[in-house]
């Protein structure tokens, strides 16, 4: 095959096989013009929920605030209770509050 067949261009046929359907239309079924989509009485447009969806959803989000900070006070609590040491070797003693008592630790250093 030598460079100038390859480079002729090619005819395709017509798609037969694509339905006859009418074009989507312009304008909403009963408008008359396209200038006028909304009828003249129909009021203002709404631009946000009603007042109810979003005192539910204000009141929603602050629940799961309370519970994730609930959530967050127990695992403190947790972590408060185990040792510095096993805290310092799984790499969670800087998540830990600081101890405000002295540990069993620093008791028995202070018994000898």
């Amino acid at each position: 095959m030598t460079t100038a067949a390859c480079c002729v261009p090619t005819l395709v046929p017509a798609i037969s096989a694509l339905p006859a359907t009418l074009p989507m239309p312009r304008t909403l079924p009963g408008v008359e013009s396209a200038g006028t989509l909304r009828p003249a009485g129909a009021g203002p447009i709404r631009l946000h929920r009603p007042a109810w969806s979003r005192a539910w959803l204000a009141l929603l989000e602050s629940w799961s605030g309370w519970r994730a900070a609930a959530r967050r006070r127990a695992e403190l609590q947790a972590l408060a209770r185990l040792d510095r040491h096993v805290l310092r070797d799984v790499g969670l003693d800087e998540l830990a509050p600081p101890r405000l008592s002295p540990s069993w630790q620093e008791i028995e250093r202070a018994r000898w």
